[in-house]
């Protein structure tokens, strides 16, 4: 890779958004050159990804179809009032087989491990000083200037844990809300990958971005010694902290990234305000990408920028509903929206999930039992700070 590179478009950052959009492009556009520059040493973004079935349009199934590492017919949810089985279809992509699935299906010119010093919408400068001339450039490589926005955390440590004996557990826990509330809204979460390997997650969302390794570990271990699992090997390791966009200016975080860069995934407020789901955005992004007449700088840029502002004003209902979530005053009061939530209709929470709730659907949600007090509630609506 000596001196200067053409391409007919670059995506800045080979995680979960950049990477879906690559496949989708070789998929549908396979006479485009192309190129993911990746600073770290794997595609898709190192981590788990799990989500349910509904969260995909049936036509975009293609896009991550290739990437599945396990699916489940159902998942379990668990709180202190209650415990519910939901009969719809759960996915998990393993890093991996993330990997692995998008080297699989880009040419081999694709990927480009390197990092980035500087980027404009048709060039990109290398750390090593090679450039990447480009008619058009998407930059995915994270969120813009979050202190435009009121902002809060999803936060999680995983392990894959290799137990000593069969583990008995059929379907994923997806959100475990019966344990001590510390932080904000705190679960565990169990993806059991085979007879005796499960992935065990210390979730939380919080007012602060800062995560305490030490205490999340000693979480997933206090969660296996109560469920009775003797772990044998600890297997793997991930953590992120992906955030909560509950208020601000659109226009102003757009620019921040970049004044003229198409963006996608958290740089271009792609992700589910109410609790930081990111593949459902991805899918959608890569799909829409795909079907574009014209891929050069502005023409991208506009395109995407109107994308991403239509997504924007119409997810107004689910900022109001994280703006519950963290107007509560007491952080162990925090679980009860999701309790509350994961009592309704099956076909309610799907939408919900996937950000396509109807107008019924938010009447529902914010009917009954109020999940905090009514002049909290009010706060909350109108948008007041804590």
């Amino acid at each position: 890779m000596d001196g200067s590179m053409r391409c007919d478009l670059a995506i800045l950052g080979g995680g979960l958004a950049g990477g879906l959009i690559a496949h989708a492009l070789s998929v549908r556009r396979p006479d485009l050159s192309l190129r993911l520059i990746e600073a770290q040493p794997v595609l898709g973004g190192g981590r788990v990804w799990a989500f349910p079935a509904n969260d995909i349009e049936p036509e975009h199934r293609w896009i991550v179809e290739p990437f599945l590492s396990r699916t489940w017919n159902g998942y379990d949810v668990v709180f202190p009032a209650h415990r519910r089985s939901l009969g719809v279809r759960y996915h998990a992509v393993r890093p991996a087989e993330h990997d692995a699935g998008l080297r699989r299906v880009l040419t081999p010119e694709t990927p480009v491990h390197a990092r980035i010093a500087r980027a404009s919408a048709t060039r990109v400068v290398l750390a090593n000083g090679r450039t990447i001339d480009a008619a058009g450039v998407i930059d995915a490589r994270g969120p813009g200037d979050l202190g435009l926005l009121d902002v809060r955390w999803r936060k999680y440590l995983g392990r894959e844990l290799l137990l000593d004996r069969p583990h008995g557990i059929a379907m994923p826990i997806v959100m475990d809300a019966a344990t001590p509330q510390q932080d904000g809204c705190h679960f565990m979460q169990v993806l059991p990958l085979d007879r005796r390997r499960l992935f065990v997650a210390a979730c939380y969302f919080s007012d602060r971005r800062l995560a305490d390794a030490h205490q999340m570990r000693r979480r997933i271990d206090d969660y296996a010694d109560q469920n009775g699992w003797r772990v044998g090997e600890m297997t793997a390791e991930e953590a992120g902290v992906t955030p909560m966009l509950l208020d601000g200016g659109f226009d102003g975080y757009w620019e921040s990234g970049g004044e003229h860069a198409a963006k996608a995934g958290a740089r271009a407020a792609l992700l589910h305000p109410a609790t930081g789901a990111a593949v459902a955005d991805a899918v959608r992004l890569a799909a829409y990408v795909a079907e574009l007449p014209d891929l050069a700088g502005p023409a991208l840029h506009e395109a995407l920028r109107v994308h991403a502002a239509r997504a924007w004003g119409e997810r107004s209902f689910y900022r109001m509903v994280a703006k519950m979530l963290f107007h509560i005053a007491d952080d162990d009061a925090r679980y009860r929206l999701f309790e509350r939530l994961y009592r309704l209709p099956p076909k309610l929470i799907d939408r919900f999930n996937a950000m396509q709730s109807t107008p019924a659907d938010k009447l529902r949600i914010l009917a009954g039992r109020p999940s905090l007090p009514l002049s909290q509630t009010f706060r909350a609506l109108m948008g007041s700070e804590r």
